[in-house]
């Protein structure tokens, strides 16, 4: 499949990749399918099954969306929700802020950045060069994103791209394999499995954000959470605590 959608795109040289795999789908399927399987959370949906039945970890079981629950998207498009919203998170949603906001924070770490941005992860030589090329010119962060744009690579791919150079996330580092997971919340059966986690897993398993101070992966994450709270004014990541069901 993927040496036919190369092949399309090789045909199309303006034809980006996830348009080109939508038509072959299309082709193979039928159109209503394709349309179906390209939304963005069912793109991401694919991706985690590919990647599990590839390491036989999971068993996967698929939940169709209830349509009492509105989708993440929808609430970063709308205004925030008269009804349905639990009084806990109204604050959260009353202060975020627009997408985009990082544009301008990207747009600085880009100017300043004076490596090889082809190392970075999501750039390949043509949207290096696109990126060296429009921080010359643009005078904001909008100016920088639409001038680092053209025929193939989606507004997702170039946002994914200055984001790897405000953070500096090379390809190595998103190569890597998992070194650490953070517990959100736990009931009594949770508390139980974690326990046995943590005598045999080779993960560093964090009950607490503070007990992973120093794993470079975390330090990593860290840094962008920080970035997020002077947009979001959201507690101190080192702060959190899991929910713990019965405390």
């Amino acid at each position: 499949f993927d040496s036919r959608v190369a092949e399309i795109i090789k045909q199309n040289k303006n034809l980006s990749y996830p348009k080109a795999f939508e038509a072959l789908l299309a082709q193979d399927c039928g159109e209503d399918i394709a349309a179906s399987v390209c939304r963005p959370n069912n793109i991401l949906a694919l991706e985690y099954i590919k990647a599990a039945s590839k390491r036989g970890i999971l068993n996967i079981r698929i939940s169709p969306r209830s349509p009492n629950y509105a989708s993440a998207g929808s609430l970063r498009k709308d205004s925030v929700p008269t009804e349905g919203l639990p009084e806990k998170a109204r604050g959260f949603f009353n202060s975020t802020v627009p997408d985009g906001a990082l544009l301008d924070y990207c747009a600085v770490a880009a100017k300043l950045y004076t490596g090889d941005k082809a190392m970075l992860y999501g750039i390949d030589e043509s949207l290096a060069g696109r990126i060296t090329k429009a921080c010359r010119e643009a005078m904001d962060g909008k100016e920088l994103f639409s001038l680092c744009k053209n025929a193939t690579d989606t507004d997702a791919r170039i946002r994914r791209a200055l984001i790897s150079i405000l953070f500096g996330i090379t390809k190595y580092k998103a190569a890597e394999m998992p070194s650490y997971t953070l517990l959100l919340a736990a009931g009594e059966k949770g508390r139980k499995a974690v326990k046995e986690m943590l005598k045999h897993s080779s993960l560093n398993i964090g009950i607490k954000p503070a007990s992973l101070s120093g794993v470079p992966q975390f330090e990593l994450a860290l840094r962008a959470e920080r970035v997020l709270r002077m947009l979001y004014d959201t507690p101190d990541p080192l702060r959190r605590t899991p929910y713990i069901q019965g405390e």
